[in-house]
């Protein structure tokens, strides 16, 4: 299929925005290799149309009904952001077929893999988008609509100058608060220990949120860990989780 995959679905060749363009003025992601084989195209090929959001221009001017996308808008949504290799999203889905799943990443082989087990699978629970979250939230994601956002093991972006694009930090925690429902979860973790103070800090700032734990959550809290987090674990990295409710 070669690049005719970008030609049938041209969103997915452009994930990023000028930064003058960004309400939050910083791309917090950096955009991976995107090269595909034949096998993950024809994946997208074939269940795009099933399991994408297509979140298009002509959408970026208003607000979308995000509940609106599945067929059951009541079931409580968890909203994704950045899933890798989707190995933990998957079996999350799997095993919650009564809550919506909506995913961000701009990883594409990541994007292809999992929408080929979930088609594989045939969940009808989850939608996969190909955006950058944060200009999504700010530009079409209305107030008080999310139950749950989960935000494991972001860029740490460890250079000092590059901290003000962490995707939890100070000017987003009350953009996650304000598109929460009341009692509203919002669940990160990290690796890197610096990172995990300043989400914890960030999240504690905002008036709307309450930790649910005295600081972090405890050890092993998720039942479904990812790739990741499973190589940090061997490689003997601490993992700490953040898990705040909106009041």
């Amino acid at each position: 299929m070669g690049m005719r995959i970008f030609e049938l679905f041209p969103e997915l060749a452009v994930v990023h925005h000028k930064d003058d363009d960004c309400r939050f003025g910083h791309i917090s992601y950096v955009s991976r290799n995107n090269n595909l084989g034949p096998m993950l195209q024809d994946a997208i090929a074939k269940n795009y149309g099933k399991y994408a959001f297509r979140y298009t221009e002509d959408m970026r001017c208003g607000m979308v009904d995000v509940r609106g996308l599945f067929e059951n808008r009541d079931n409580p949504l968890c909203v994704e952001i950045g899933f890798g290799k989707g190995d933990s999203t998957f079996r999350d889905a799997k095993e919650n077929p009564n809550v919506n799943f909506i995913c961000f990443d701009v990883y594409l082989q990541g994007f292809a893999i999992l929408m080929s087990k979930a088609a594989d699978a045939g969940l009808n629970n989850i939608l996969l988008c190909h955006y950058d979250a944060l200009d999504f939230l700010n530009r079409s994601m209305p107030e008080s609509c999310v139950d749950e956002f989960k935000i494991l093991f972001p860029d740490p972006w460890p250079k000092t100058k590059h901290k003000k694009r962490r995707i939890v930090n100070p000017s987003t925690s009350g953009v996650f608060a304000s598109r929460m429902r009341s009692g509203g979860i919002i669940h990160a973790a990290t690796d890197v220990e610096d990172y995990a103070k300043c989400m914890l800090d960030a999240l504690s700032s905002e008036k709307n949120l309450e930790n649910l734990y005295p600081s972090f959550a405890p050890k092993g809290i998720r039942k479904n860990t990812t790739s990741y987090e499973r190589k940090a674990v061997a490689e003997g990295r601490e993992i700490f989780d953040i898990i705040f409710r909106k009041i």
